[in-house]
């Protein structure tokens, strides 16, 4: 990482295939400039945001963030959905309904109000 910084004079490294928080921080210390590791997904306890920012990260980098969590999310269901059929359907619209932050729905997450707005503004009839 410090050859590539140095020769191909880049902005920011991002270091991949470190395994472990302890050689995480030391390539944080050793490369010079802003760097964004790469932490592994499984890497158990996961660092903070903090513990990051004390390390000297110049960013959290979550790349499969929301695949991680929605994959769990759907192997789950439709585990339960193999195992007890449509009642599965049942129990996740009553978890949903139960949630602080509401039921997702595409209309929703995509703001489809302000999507008919725009497409009105700026396609042609």
């Amino acid at each position: 990482c410090q050859a590539y910084k140095a020769e191909a004079q880049v902005d920011v490294i991002c270091p991949n295939g470190l395994r472990t928080w302890e050689e995480i921080q030391e390539a944080i210390r050793l490369i010079p400039g802003p760097v964004v590791p790469l932490i592994p997904a499984d890497l158990s306890p996961y660092p903070s945001l903090q513990a990051q920012q004390d390390a000297g990260a110049a960013a959290a980098w979550f790349p499969a963030l929301t695949t991680m969590a929605g994959l769990q999310a759907n192997w789950d269901f439709l585990s339960d959905f193999k195992q007890r059929g449509t009642l599965a359907l049942d129990a996740l619209r009553a978890q949903a309904s139960q949630s602080p932050w509401g039921v997702a729905s595409n209309g929703r997450i995509l703001d489809e109000p302000r999507l008919r707005s725009m497409e009105e503004m700026y396609l042609p009839d």
